[in-house]
């Protein structure tokens, strides 16, 4: 047997089918490419990139060209040779940030490939800043195509020429001509939705002094697109937060937008804020806008949000270079305050104790006041900072209490996600995953990537619907119960509504019982004062017994009235009829509860069914009335209910100060047959919250009830769901 020389070595040989390997197989898409190479320039330093598309339309597609140019620092000769010509370089390993601090975007290597994947031919002419020469390469791709070839040994011409003579002008120009496929406006479109991702918006622009601006030359689509691409990360940011408080004003509007939709408008009071020795102090006119990128989440699918409608996958690399809340004076930044490393609002130790709370890494913001319009907010005598004094505390007092308002709003938001998981969490995925992949067969050309698309889509929507059968199926058979539980109910009530008639026939005798005994006493000179007392607590049962019958004529003929006109809606002056139903329940179930009612404003007219209004009062009311008997005799019962109408919403306050909702069972006391008392049946906060939801309002039980102790409910229902359609 014969034995191989140990000293022998063999060496690997690269085809001239790697470029088309690095290029059209490898880079996704031809938008993907030029996204490529726009971030390249971004890597350059440019503060300008032109991308201009010409003769696109041509039927011949040699002759469509399209043409990257910026302003950055160019390539130098050196460089060509030693890292654009070299597969695998490290440079980009070694160097994280451009010399402007920008984070380098480019794929290590992918920029020169995404070339191939466009055009057979480019040509790149560079004019490197603080260099007196201007380099011309060109790269005829369809020479690696040739099967006998290797591929570092295919020939590319450059040629240097010395003595550029306007130094000014540096950059890259790349032009890809001899174009492989047709380009379109959705692809367009596309590339600029991914452009749209990785700029810095105008307000950050400013603050950074780093301007990063992309053109689009396409004369062909003038029409169907915009020259100057925009920045997405505002626009299209999770959430938004504006609020602005007027001069000499202590109490204020939040709006908090989701997805560019208002889900809530609470009221913050400032003077209800002081806390720490600080007194609140008017401290003029200031506005406030916040932009809230949420972190992960159990129950909402964030990257995704980031990736699909945002577009920009690197969120959260984004952060690290921009977040913290920043004090703008009269259109300049006032440092520290804002800037990377100074959390002056102290977000960040509040979301160490609740990760659920807003923190300043996740946040983009700014607060804008003027030297005029705040003349107690001053400079210390150093001007590195502002001074301290009451007015800044009372500024800082605002803005904090802005974002707490996020902050509740997402904690209650997430008990709510949490309570309807994962029934609600899979049916939206599958919804979800079922709208992108339309989006997708729509937008996409790409053959490869549409196939990989669309198995990993039906392979999420697949494992989803298996999961929400089973959920179903466990549904439907507590549905079913649910069910009953309501037949059984109407069944009650049925025999209600059918006896009244009878009850109020005999109650109207009864009335009379008292004082005609009253009347034989007298005529026969009978005085017994103890029978006198007992005709007078009889005649007090009666009335109560009236009052009650009433509430339910009332509900009776309201249930009548809708079935009748087809449930029709009326305008109803809420006021006087709240008042009438508690006044009549309360007598009839407790007298000792003393009850307030408010309506704002108070001539407030809603155009609801009358018989969901009823039942929505009721139904409240004898939870209230239930959690009021564990009170001691000597405690004074109270209720409170509060209608406000806001600028957007219809808020109910249903107060009292009872025996309180346990913070553990909160989620729970809406759904059905649960209770915590011994006679209640567990259906009228569920009867409740069908009431409102199907107004398209929700209903929470709050974390800090109105009257001290005891529990508050809030309903919130959309005005326009209560308005009269013409």
């Amino acid at each position: 047997m014969e034995t191989l020389e140990s000293d022998k070595t063999i060496k690997f040989t690269v085809s001239s089918k790697v470029a088309r390997l690095l290029g059209r197989e490898s880079v996704s898409s031809d938008t993907a490419a030029l996204f490529e190479l726009i971030k390249n320039s971004y890597d350059a330093d440019a503060n300008k990139v032109t991308v201009s598309f010409k003769d696109i339309k041509n039927q011949d597609k040699k002759k469509g060209t399209i043409i990257i140019s910026d302003d950055g620092t160019g390539i130098t000769y050196e460089d060509f040779s030693r890292k654009w010509m070299v597969i695998g370089t490290y440079s980009k390993d070694i160097e994280s940030f451009t010399k402007k601090g920008r984070r380098m975007l480019g794929s290590k290597g992918v920029g020169r490939f995404a070339t191939e994947k466009i055009s057979k031919n480019v040509t790149i002419i560079s004019r490197p800043q603080y260099t007196e020469e201007e380099i011309r390469l060109e790269i005829d791709w369809t020479q690696y195509e040739n099967r006998d070839l290797v591929f570092n040994e295919i020939p590319n011409k450059i040629d240097v020429i010395k003595n550029r003579m306007n130094l000014s002008d540096h950059g890259l120009t790349i032009i890809l001509s001899d174009l492989r496929n047709d380009w379109n406006i959705k692809k367009i479109t596309r590339l600029i939705d991914s452009i749209s991702s990785m700029l810095v918006p105008k307000e950050l622009q400013k603050f950074s002094k780093d301007e990063f601006e992309v053109i689009i030359d396409a004369p062909e689509f003038k029409t169907e697109i915009k020259p100057k691409v925009e920045s997405l990360l505002f626009d299209n940011a999770p959430f938004k937060v504006i609020a602005t408080i007027p001069e000499d004003a202590s109490k204020t509007t939040v709006t908090i937008m989701k997805e560019g939709k208002i889900v809530s408008q609470p009221t913050i009071n400032l003077k209800d804020m002081e806390k720490r020795g600080v007194t609140y102090h008017p401290f003029g006119r200031c506005s406030v806008t916040v932009y809230y990128y949420p972190g992960k989440s159990n129950y909402e699918n964030w990257d995704e949000y980031y990736t699909d409608v945002l577009k920009i996958g690197r969120i959260r690399n984004f952060l690290k270079d921009y977040h913290g809340i920043k004090l703008y004076r009269d259109g300049f930044w006032v440092r520290p305050y804002g800037g990377l490393g100074d959390d002056w609002l102290e977000l960040e130790a509040e979301r160490v104790q609740s990760n659920l709370s807003v923190g300043n890494s996740q946040v983009i913001g700014f607060v804008e006041i003027t030297r005029d319009g705040n003349p107690e907010i001053i400079d210390t005598t150093t001007r590195e900072r502002l001074d301290e004094n009451n007015a800044f505390q009372s500024l800082r007092m605002f803005v904090k209490g802005v974002v707490d308002e996020l902050s509740n709003y997402r904690i209650e938001e997430n008990t709510r996600l949490k309570e309807q998981s994962p029934k609600y969490a899979r049916e939206n995925i599958i919804v979800s995953e079922i709208t992108k992949l339309r989006k997708f067969v729509d937008e996409t050309d790409d053959l490869l990537e549409f196939k990989t698309r669309i198995k990993s889509a039906l392979r999420n929507i697949t494992k989803e619907f298996e999961e929400y059968k089973k959920e179903n199926v466990n549904q439907a058979e507590l549905s079913e119960i649910e069910e009953r539980g309501f037949r059984n109910l109407a069944t009650l009530g049925i025999m209600s509504a059918s006896s009244y008639h009878e009850i109020f026939n005999i109650l109207s005798v009864m009335k009379e019982t008292p004082e005609a005994i009253t009347n034989l006493m007298t005529d026969a000179g009978i005085k017994n004062e103890r029978i006198s007392k007992q005709l007078h607590e009889l005649n007090s049962q009666i009335e109560i017994t009236s009052q009650f019958t009433w509430i339910i004529r009332q509900f009776v003929r309201a249930i009548g009235n809708d079935v009748e006109v087809k449930r029709e809606r009326e305008s109803i002056e809420i006021d006087p009829i709240v008042r009438k139903l508690v006044t009549g329940f309360v007598g009839a179930t407790d007298k000792t509860v003393t009850a307030t009612i408010q309506c704002l404003p108070n001539d407030l007219t809603l155009h609801i069914y009358k018989s969901d209004l009823i039942s929505l009062i009721l139904n409240m009311l004898t939870n209230s009335i239930k959690a009021l008997d564990y009170l001691q005799h000597n405690e004074e019962k109270k209720v409170k209910i509060l209608f406000t109408k806001g600028a957007f919403d219809l808020t109910i306050q249903f107060s009292d100060n009872g025996k309180g909702i346990e913070e553990d069972i909160r989620t729970k006391v809406f759904r059905p047959f649960f209770t915590t008392y011994e006679n209640g049946t567990g259906l009228g906060l569920t009867i409740t919250k069908k009431i409102v939801e199907s107004y398209g309002g929700r209903i929470e039980v709050s974390s800090n009830p109105e009257l001290g102790s005891g529990t508050t409910f809030i309903i919130s229902i959309p005005l326009n769901s209560l308005k009269k359609v013409s």
